[in-house]
């Protein structure tokens, strides 16, 4: 076990994202598991999510953890509790971790802001990796993580469960194929009675704003339903209730606009006085009728996954499950196997992509960094100046 005490910086390592494997002194490793044994992850990132996600593979055969890193030796020790049978090896930095271990996988579940900055070395290297979401929080992060996982080795996964979810990939298979028609506009929102605390999450250099950070998950919905097309423009409109100096918003009102005219119109809200109006929602309208992917509130489930025609009469798209552990546990499960065959993830760097410069434009669209207030205007996607739009 390594101890004493590294900075973020010494953590990370001193080079610039891209190109960084080789300036750290990372050795090569290879890129798919070649025997039969458990799957060997390694874990960079230790705190509550990396707790959460080990807490549904820990009892699995098919997979151990062999090795946890961390700038802090209490987070270790936390998570050490979940993994204490796997007796992992524990580090204070990655590239020790990677050059000691012999690992099929690596688990990046740092702070959204480090994402692309541990995930590009380690993928540099030939490692497989799945990386927590979102992809990261700026334009320029997005563009560097996603041109090392194009040029990897090794596969690169991004963890959004609802594309390991069989309601949502059932469902939305069923409209791309016509079951409401050609969609015409998509509605969803998320509303909360939650108070956003005041650590990480409400730094926005940190967490790229509850946009990036937690919508990204309906952003990467919105996005499935127009099979990857990028919106054309965006306009939001947001702010900060809450009592506090950080700039992260706790409402927000946003449309996309994608080819064609096609709106999706979205509402983020915390804060909320009573648990009455909170709940979920996702919904497509098409131009033969509409679907439900998901509509909960305060009494539970109201309906998902189910289609209406212009008659209103119901049609069931898919009897799968929306439980979001059975989603966690489902895409580390294709992770494992991912590590022994190589195939491509359901969601992969391009879907990932998209789904945080979506989060990234609306976040924009509100809130102006040069003057640093909020000042909703359009934002087209061509100012977002990504580098990384496929040819």
């Amino acid at each position: 076990m390594n101890s004493g005490h590294l900075s973020r910086r010494q953590f990370l390592g001193t080079s610039a994202v891209g190109g960084a494997a080789l300036a750290m002194g990372l050795k090569a490793a290879p890129a798919f598991a070649q025997n039969s044994d458990a799957v060997r992850f390694g874990v960079i990132g230790t705190g509550g999510r990396a707790r959460y996600l080990l807490q549904r593979i820990a009892d699995r055969p098919d997979i151990r953890i062999a090795a946890l890193c961390d700038l802090k030796r209490e987070a270790i020790d936390k998570t050490m509790e979940i993994v204490a049978s796997h007796k992992p090896n524990t580090y204070l930095d990655f590239r020790q971790m990677l050059d000691r271990e012999k690992l099929d996988g690596v688990l990046v579940v740092t702070r959204p802001h480090q994402h692309a900055e541990v995930s590009v070395p380690v993928l540099e290297a030939g490692y497989n990796v799945f990386c927590e979401k979102p992809l990261d929080t700026t334009v320029e992060s997005v563009d560097q993580f996603t041109q090392a996982a194009r040029k990897a080795k090794g596969i690169c996964q991004i963890g959004m469960q609802r594309r390991y979810k069989t309601g949502y990939v059932e469902a939305i298979d069923k409209i791309h194929r016509g079951a409401i028609g050609n969609i015409r506009f998509i509605e969803g929102y998320w509303k909360w009675t939650w108070k956003l605390g005041e650590g990480w999450v409400s730094d926005v250099e940190q967490s790229g704003g509850e946009l990036v950070e937690q919508a990204v998950h309906h952003m990467d919905v919105a996005a499935w339903l127009m099979k990857q097309q990028q919106p054309v423009r965006a306009v939001s409109i947001g702010g900060v209730m809450r009592q506090t100096e950080s700039v992260v918003e706790d409402h927000s009102a946003t449309t996309f606009e994608f080819p064609n005219g096609v709106k999706f119109q979205y509402t983020h809200l915390f804060h909320l006085g009573t648990p009455k109006f909170s709940g979920e929602l996702l919904r497509a309208y098409g131009e033969t009728g509409g679907a439900e992917l998901r509509r909960d509130g305060y009494f539970g489930t109201v309906g998902q996954w189910k289609a209406y025609d212009g008659e209103g009469n119901e049609t069931v798209l898919s009897e799968g499950n929306c439980d979001h552990e059975e989603g966690t546990l489902q895409e580390l499960i294709s992770f494992a196997r991912h590590c022994r065959t190589g195939e491509k993830p359901a969601c992969n760097i391009e879907v990932a992509r998209l789904a945080a410069l979506m989060g990234i434009m609306g976040r924009t669209a509100m809130f102006d960094r040069s003057a640093w207030k909020f000042n909703p205007r359009v934002i087209e996607w061509k100012d977002l100046g990504t580098t990384t739009d496929p040819a």
